[in-house]
């Protein structure tokens, strides 16, 4: 009687035995799998943590590109202006040379002219001295002539 009990026992322990060992089994393998999701959520913070480091280096780039940009234009812009100030400054010498050669020509028509009014109020002068004294010879030598001369008068009736 013993000895069949004892054989229920080992066919017992025998089906414990390989339950436990499944079990063991599905422990470790639910370890692992424990430990492949811990790995993977660890993985996808990571991954979650470098895309917003991505898109935080992204947004830096573009203002700092922004900033270039509005740099570059303001550069561009006050290049612009620099050339037209310079061009204006480039008329005004012109005009400004111009209006010395001007002024420069005025004072020579204007000495010409002076010296040709003082040369003809000189030929002026001298033809009229000239015409005086030609004017008193002629008086001069012109006989007077003394008249005489009465008026009557008549009527008629």
């Amino acid at each position: 009687m013993f000895g069949l009990f004892e054989g229920k026992k080992d066919v017992q322990l025998v089906k414990l035995t390989g339950e436990i060992e499944k079990l063991s089994r599905e422990v470790a393998s639910l370890k692992g799998e424990k430990s492949a999701i811990t790995e993977q959520r660890t993985l996808e913070e990571r991954v979650l943590s470098l895309k917003k480091q991505v898109s935080d280096l992204e947004i830096s780039r573009d203002k700092k590109q922004e900033d270039f940009d509005r740099r570059e234009r303001e550069l561009t812009h006050m290049i612009g202006l620099e050339k037209k100030r310079q061009e204006v400054e480039i008329k005004q010498a012109s005009q400004d040379a111009r209006l010395a050669v001007r002024e420069e020509n005025l004072k020579g028509e204007k000495e010409q002219f002076e010296k040709q009014m003082k040369f003809r109020t000189d030929q002026f002068d001298t033809q009229i001295k000239y015409l005086q004294s030609l004017m008193e010879q002629v008086l001069g030598r012109v006989p007077t002539v003394t008249i005489d001369r009465s008026i009557t008068e008549t009527r008629r009736k």
